[in-house]
């Protein structure tokens, strides 16, 4: 494979226009449709729905939203790796409704991706075999079929592969402060936008690649590449480090920590999912997950990357083998185990055929190798060259077109989030501060909840609190056996053992798409919809029967305790949650003062409810200990009468303090010191990058 460099030229200069044009054409429906793209395995309208619409309402209030309600009781926002909060493509939530910006955030990812590929092939491969490849990467159907199954955070690091493995290159080709600082910004970007499983993969391979590059190198120059490579990676997590810092909070306090085989499997493809390699549909193409274990990289690319293995040189035979190596990490083997057990970070993600993008850019840049030699053997046939030339930048467009356009629908929002009654009446309670449970996970879907304005007990996300799953595990079967060992990601509800937890949520709702009981839990029927419009995950949008009983006798979204007392640690919180208390108990965590109990009457309510804040007013005739229905995390603020009160965790997932006698206004607030020390942080990563830019030789 040749490298070609030098001035552009003649059609040259146009080729990134081109790449763009070629991408707005063909993902036209996006962007001149209005609604939202949408299907029945879609995580648009399973999940993103909800954590767009926050952001969205956060943005136009000037802020960053830090705390979701309306997921699992509330969890973090801002470090929840699937919000993508402060990558810049996914600002446009500040400037278009969260059906417009979904749209637009898939086209502009897609059209940076050809970008971005179309400048790492032409430092490799002559302008029109590059001008192929930004075109198959872009339009690969690995990457469009994302729009359709709605893998909106995925998106980003598709484009920044590219980049990412250019920048490296640079700097070891000429280690410098300007290539440095190119190699930071492509870093900043890559932690900025969240998902960081494709990142770790790409990260790994970026280091694979400047070890190879730097093979048989002098010492010297490996001394300067390397600390040009680190300087740029440290000013990278520098200015990234906003959303870095509390991402890595979240992690620390997830059930990710505990690594887990089965879960990092789930179900690994099979040595005949391999058919897939000459059509993703085919055998079990059409199942549910058919994107998950599938080996399509684009049939019209096999006979151009064999050309590539044969005649396109030692780079296209390392890519060769770097792809390979790529499938092979797909499968349960002990090499598989080997990477999980002793590569460090690999055992915190899961589904290692998502390593497959990787491979996607291998197999483009081969197959760009190929048409290269095809170009170069019509050299004296201009017209011969030119019509191969075409055919190649045709081939991914008609691939793209026959296999993913017809699935590719944009629908009015009004039908992928269809408005029922009862969801009204939902809204209505989470507006006090009361939440919502769904048995059945079609009920309500998890990720809908938010775009109506009700809070779930429920919830879907890569990350999920572990203190909030041990709640969660012990409430619906009461034991210690029943608390998961590995990382949760979906919070079903099939019973409740221990009515009492629900009930210290300040459940007031519950939605049930099949049989329920409601007797034990004093909850009683109050709606029935024959017809209620759902998203079913996997089968799509359809009408079903919902039941909806109430409370009889709510706590209420901050209650006083009935009594109180101590637990020295977090164990002993855990094993005071596990057992059975009277009513309005509190276990108290760090208790460091008497236990004080409010008499009889004493009365708390929600007043306002607002993005990262909740107003209580209380009413007591001496001083009590009040447990906020709020799930516990660091970073909750409470000020009394405008005063800073100590807040402490409670009953092992909940959050409580001290209140005094007689009337007061209790004012609750989520922040993030992790926030605050990244922007710190980020400011300093500036600052040394632009000393660094001035710095004189």
């Amino acid at each position: 494979m040749s490298t070609r460099s030098g001035g552009r030229g003649g059609w040259e200069r146009y080729c990134a226009a081109l790449v763009v044009g070629v991408g707005l054409i063909v993902l036209a429906p996006l962007w001149w449709r209005a609604g939202v793209v949408a299907s029945r395995w879609s995580d648009v309208a399973a999940q993103f729905l909800s954590i767009k619409q926050l952001a969205h309402a956060a943005l136009l209030d000037g802020r960053i939203a830090l705390w979701n309600g309306a997921m699992n009781g509330g969890a973090p926002a801002l470090g929840n790796p699937q919000s993508n909060a402060l990558f810049p493509i996914d600002l446009a939530l500040a400037a278009f409704p969260v059906e417009r910006s979904i749209n637009l955030v898939f086209v502009a990812n897609l059209l940076a991706a050809g970008l971005a590929m179309w400048a790492l092939a032409r430092r490799l491969v002559r302008p029109a075999a590059a001008l192929f490849a930004a075109i198959a990467y872009m339009l690969a159907w690995r990457y469009v079929v994302m729009i359709e199954v709605g893998w909106l955070p995925r998106m980003s690091m598709v484009a920044l592969a590219p980049l990412l493995f250019l920048t490296v290159r640079a700097v070891i080709e000429a280690p410098g402060r300007r290539r440095t600082i190119g190699f930071g910004a492509v870093v900043a970007a890559s932690l900025l936008q969240g998902d960081l499983q494709p990142t770790y993969y790409v990260a790994v391979a970026a280091l694979g690649q400047a070890a190879w590059l730097l093979r048989g190198a002098t010492r010297e120059r490996r001394r300067h590449a390397m600390l040009a490579l680190g300087g740029g990676a440290l000013l990278g997590a520098l200015v990234a480090a906003p959303a870095l810092l509390p991402a890595a909070q979240f992690a620390a306090l997830s059930t990710r920590t505990h690594g887990d085989y089965a879960f990092f499997l789930q179900t690994p493809p099979r040595p005949t999912d391999l058919v897939t390699l000459f059509d993703p549909f085919t055998g079990d193409g059409a199942r549910p997950g058919f994107w998950e274990n599938n080996f399509y990289f684009g049939l019209f690319l096999l006979p151009l990357v064999a050309i590539g293995l044969a005649r396109g040189g030692r780079r296209a035979r390392v890519l060769g083998g770097a792809t390979l190596l790529g499938i092979l990490v797909c499968f349960d083997s002990p090499l598989l185990r080997a990477l999980f057990l002793a590569l460090p970070g690999f055992s915190l993600f899961r589904q290692s055929p998502r390593v497959l993008l990787l491979v996607q850019l291998a197999v483009v840049l081969i197959a760009a190798s190929g048409v290269e030699v095809l170009l170069d053997a019509m050299a004296a046939r201009r017209r011969w060259s030119i019509a191969v030339a075409v055919a190649c930048c045709a081939a991914p467009v008609i691939d793209v077109a026959a296999r993913v356009l017809p699935d590719l629908t944009v629908r009015p929002i009004a039908e992928v989030a269809p408005p029922s009654p009862i969801h009204a009446d939902l809204a209505a309670v989470s507006a006090r501060g009361g939440r919502t449970a769904a048995i059945g996970r079609s009920a309500l879907p998890y990720g809908q909840a938010g775009w109506f304005g009700i809070d779930l007990v429920n919830g879907y996300a890569g990350l999920t609190l572990r203190h909030w799953i041990e709640y969660w595990a012990i409430m619906q079967w009461g034991t210690r056996e029943a608390i998961p060992r590995g990382p949760i990601v979906w919070t079903h509800l099939k019973q409740v053992a221990r009515p009492d937890l629900l009930q210290a949520l300040d459940v007031e709702r519950i939605v049930a798409d099949g049989p329920f009981d409601p007797a034990p839990l004093d909850f009683t029927p109050i709606a029935h919809e024959d017809d209620a419009p759902a998203f079913l995950f996997y089968e799509g949008f359809r009408a079903l029967p919902v039941d909806v009983f109430a409370a009889r006798r709510p706590l209420g979204p901050a209650w006083f305790a009935a009594s109180v007392e101590a637990v020295a640690d977090e164990a002993g919180s855990l094993e005071a949650l596990l057992a059975v208390r009277p009513p309005r108990t509190a276990s108290v965590l760090g208790l460091d003062r008497p236990p004080a109990i409010a008499p009889d009457g004493a009365r708390a309510e929600m007043v306002e409810r607002a993005i990262d804040r909740f107003v209580y007013r209380t009413e007591s005739g001496g001083e009590g200990f009040l447990v906020f229905a709020q799930i516990w995390y660091p970073g909750w603020r409470l000020r009394i009468d405008g005063v800073e009160a100590p807040l402490y965790r409670t009953n092992h997932a909940l959050i409580g303090a001290f209140v005094p006698a007689g009337h007061h206004r209790l004012e609750l607030t989520m922040t993030s010191p992790a926030l605050s020390l990244g922007l710190a942080l980020c400011a300093l990563g500036v600052l040394g990058g632009l000393l660094l830019s001035r710095r004189r030789s």
